[in-house]
């Protein structure tokens, strides 16, 4: 029987354990540098077991979405990155850099004209993005390429394209956002087109044994009748995007401004778990749940019975780096998912006074 606690090849990389720590912007950076407080954070995930950590979102372009956002965009950035993956490393860490580029989905006063598949209102920020061009499209590919082998000659141990919460790559994948009549928009395969070309271009930039896992919304949960990316089409991305190379799915639903679960949620751990099951059992690559995970029982009931290879936290992170532990011990997170993380410090749990 499989155990969260277990040492586990998931996705290419040995971890010591299921554990992973989903990427969660922190906001300890007011110029997007490798500070002090990340490194103080990030050694502190890996002295305290945690299998395999995901950074928060490393901006591929000079388009910044938060000002204080991490960036592999040029080479200068390399050696910033190589400090914090060698400091988790020397902990006993695995470390992913999640690299993303925002779209219209932006939390700045932006001196640039957002880019998107369609020039569709964002419902979240109300901005109208520019339509790309196929050039465009091209040019990102490349840019997520780029990054990448940055990310590989910074000794991180894979990468994560981001293609959930209402970013670029899910973007394309919703029907609501991507109304494109070329060979990026359509059905499912059409408008997962990008996500598939972005997994070939690391490939050819950084060989086929560096691991890229992708993050994705299978459902986006779009409120008032609006048809984003719904649960059937979601199942058939996951394929699509397993078959295409990507190394291990996070999955998880809904996007930002549009469904949002509360601490009295009553459909069990984790949040929508019919879905994640199912779609774990019809791909061929490992899974990894995300999604109000609260309980060591919760985990290792997906781990134990279902084809989840993987439980990834992000809340409960912040309110116990040590979570593994805690768990291993017999004890609950104090995170009780009040959605008060974000403070003008960073992101804070409002229970560690």
């Amino acid at each position: 029987m499989k155990s969260l606690y277990e040492k586990i090849n998931l996705g290419g990389i040995e971890l010591r354990n299921r554990f992973v720590r989903s990427g969660t912007h922190e906001g300890l950076s007011p110029d997007g540098s490798i500070t002090e407080d990340v490194l103080s954070l990030y050694r502190n995930f890996a002295r305290e077991d945690v299998g395999l950590i995901i950074t928060s979102g490393i901006e591929v372009t000079e388009d910044k979405v938060f000002d204080n956002s991490f960036r592999l965009n040029n080479d200068e950035c390399i050696k910033d990155m190589k400090n914090l993956v060698d400091i988790i490393h020397s902990e006993g860490g695995k470390v992913m850099a999640q690299l993303f580029h925002g779209s219209s989905f932006i939390f700045l006063e932006a001196d640039y004209v957002p880019l998107a598949p369609s020039a569709v209102k964002d419902r979240f920020t109300q901005i109208v993005p520019k339509e790309m061009t196929q050039l465009e499209i091209k040019e990102i590919i490349k840019r997520f390429a780029d990054a990448a082998y940055r990310s590989k000659k910074a000794g991180f141990d894979g990468v994560q394209v981001q293609a959930s919460a209402g970013f670029l790559i899910n973007k394309f994948f919703s029907p609501y956002y991507n109304q494109r009549q070329d060979e990026y928009g359509g059905d499912v395969t059409r408008r997962s087109r990008i996500a598939v070309e972005i997994r070939k271009a690391i490939a050819d930039k950084c060989g086929n044994d560096f691991p890229v896992f992708i993050k994705m919304s299978m459902d986006d949960l779009m409120k008032e009748d609006v048809k984003g990316l719904e649960f059937s089409d979601g199942k058939e991305l996951a394929k699509i995007l397993s078959d295409s190379g990507y190394n291990a799915i996070e999955t998880i639903a809904g996007v930002m401004g549009e469904t949002m679960v509360s601490g009295n949620y009553n459909g069990g751990e984790p949040f929508f778990k019919e879905k994640i099951v199912e779609l774990a059992s019809e791909v061929k690559v490992p899974v990894i749940a995300n999604g109000g995970i609260r309980t060591e029982k919760a985990a290792n009931e997906l781990i134990s019975n279902t084809n989840v290879d993987g439980v990834s936290f992000a809340r409960p992170f912040i309110a116990d780096a040590d979570l593994v532990k805690r768990f291993k011990n017999g004890h609950y997170t104090k995170c009780t998912t009040c959605f008060q993380c974000n403070g003008p410090n960073g992101v804070r749990c409002i229970k560690n006074k």
